[in-house]
């Protein structure tokens, strides 16, 4: 069993860890280096109070853990079937009550920094709403135990039959034909997954920050501020579409689309991807602003990441001239909500973005792209 064991932690747990080092690098300076020192206790406990008090947040950050445990599953079983891990079969010769200790003990160890987050808010909830902290230890050992129970399944192939059948079964049964108008939404969320949560963990924690710094009032001005700053923090991903929709899949470019059909489909993209968002503020922010202002708000953050969409066709997905663009756009944007109101920022910035998206798309020019 040691000597399993050590071949596990060597091909699965450090792997693991090497290859992520990047993620975990970013998730620390997120979490821990870009606070000062002095208040570095008083700012994870503010995080952990929005988790207690706001349910949808913990929801939020607990679908977050499950997605970094399917990530860790993920390349456990590509560890398994990979060429150079057939020697990995080997283990199904051990008992099943060997196979699961160990399997247990690398779940738990790569989703070790998860668990331990997990617990210091499960200590901090308990005085304060136990019931909460029953949730996130139960959502933890069912999230290691998952782990455990799919490296079984992918070493033992047990139940690969089984499973493939039920899942063509669900397939066809709830088959749904995306269409266009998706397309770009089944890249993102195939394709880009770990850049898409890296925006969303920002985007979701300024928001609950937002809302814990505001408990004891609501600051319209400060909500006005950092709301269109988590919008500009989408930006990354609009410029990835937009590369990937004009550069290996340029042959688009020959379908009989007329641009509006295009636009449309950025703007159903960009609709969805900002749902997140939307939701937050409908429920946890409906009562501190009139519904109309949430509802320009959501459709602002919207027609942003459109004018974005025309910004990277316009500057031939340059990188820099596109960022010193979404910068000067966010501080464009404050200034016309503070002077002219939210419903006429709104519809200065869609009649914009309109108009640079059709000037911009026929104009671009794939030989600038470096």
């Amino acid at each position: 069993m040691r000597a399993a064991w050590q071949i596990l932690n060597k091909v699965m747990v450090k792997q693991f860890y090497l290859q992520n080092a990047g993620l975990f690098l970013f998730a620390f300076l997120f979490l821990f280096g870009i606070v000062d020192a002095g208040h570095l206790v008083s700012y994870h406990l503010s995080l952990m109070y929005s988790m207690i008090s706001l349910p949808l947040f913990l929801f939020i950050v607990m679908l977050l853990w499950m997605l970094y445990n399917i990530r860790c599953i993920a390349f456990c079983s590509a560890a398994v079937q990979a060429a150079d891990g057939s020697f990995l079969y080997r283990l199904r010769g051990l008992s099943i009550t060997v196979q699961l200790v160990l399997y247990l003990v690398v779940s738990a160890s790569l989703y070790l920094p998860v668990f331990v987050y997990a617990c210091v808010l499960a200590k901090v909830a308990f005085p304060i709403k136990s019931i909460v902290s029953w949730q996130v230890m139960s959502w933890q050992l069912m999230m290691i135990c998952m782990g455990a129970a799919s490296l079984f399944i992918v070493i033992n192939k047990t139940s690969e039959s089984f499973i493939t059948r039920v899942t063509a079964a669900v397939g066809k049964t709830f088959r749904v034909n995306i269409g266009y108008p998706a397309f770009l939404l089944a890249y993102i969320l195939h394709e880009r997954k770990a850049a898409l949560a890296i925006v969303k963990i920002f985007s979701l924690l300024m928001l609950g920050m937002l809302m814990v710094r505001n408990a004891d009032g609501f600051d319209a001005d400060l909500f006005a501020i950092f709301y269109p700053l988590t919008v500009v923090a989408h930006a990354t991903l609009v410029l990835q579409c937009v590369s990937f929709n004009e550069t290996l899949l340029h042959t688009n470019r020959n379908l009989p689309l007329h641009w509006l059909k295009v636009a449309a489909m950025y703007g159903f993209t960009w609709l969805m991807i900002l749902l997140p968002e939307t939701a937050f503020m409908f429920i946890n922010i409906y009562g501190n602003l009139p519904l109309l202002q949430i509802a320009m708000e959501s459709l602002t953050a919207v027609l942003m990441l459109f004018l974005f969409t025309g910004t990277a066709l316009g500057c031939g997905l340059d990188n820099e001239r596109y960022l010193l663009f979404v910068f000067m756009s966010y501080i464009v944007m404050l200034i016309l909500q503070k002077s002219i109101g939210h419903v006429a920022a709104a519809g200065a910035l869609a009649a914009l973005s309109v108009m640079v998206f059709g000037s911009h798309y026929y104009s671009f020019e794939r030989e600038r792209v470096k």
